[in-house]
């Protein structure tokens, strides 16, 4: 899967309000990452998808992302581990989970790692831009 990318500085209007947002996606199912980032391509935010932690963390490395919204049931690793890697790799990012399954003993490993917002599939784009803005929390 190979990361795409929109101009920066691109903007996107939601209501009343502007945002800018480099967002990357991370889902082991490559469709649905793909699928997300091109529906946030499509309203204005720079957006890229990856499948796997390794590749998350290249892609954040070379251009961090200002949210990443991930799937915390990754194959190759957790979301309390991909959170740990990301930061470890100097990503500052806003971190919000994307996810079919979401118990409360997950939730909170999950913000005790660093996830400010966690929704479930499937969400709304209103839902995903209402977090990515920071309004979802």
């Amino acid at each position: 899967m190979s990361p795409q990318l929109e101009p920066k500085g691109k903007m996107n209007v939601i209501g009343s309000e502007t945002i800018a947002k480099s967002i990357l996606v991370i889902d082991k199912c490559e469709d649905t990452a793909n699928s997300l980032a091109l529906l946030l391509r499509v309203v204005g935010c720079r957006a890229r998808a990856v499948a796997t932690c390794a590749a998350a963390i290249t892609t954040a490395r070379t251009d961090p992302p200002d949210v990443i919204v991930f799937e915390p049931w990754l194959l190759d690793v957790d979301a309390r581990e991909l959170i740990r890697r990301l930061s470890a790799a100097g990503t500052r990012s806003r971190f919000i989970a994307l996810t079919t399954l979401c118990r409360p003993a997950d939730l909170e490993c999950w913000r005790d790692a660093g996830v400010q917002a966690c929704l479930i599939k499937p969400a709304t784009l209103e839902s995903i831009m209402a977090a990515v803005s920071g309004k979802g929390d």
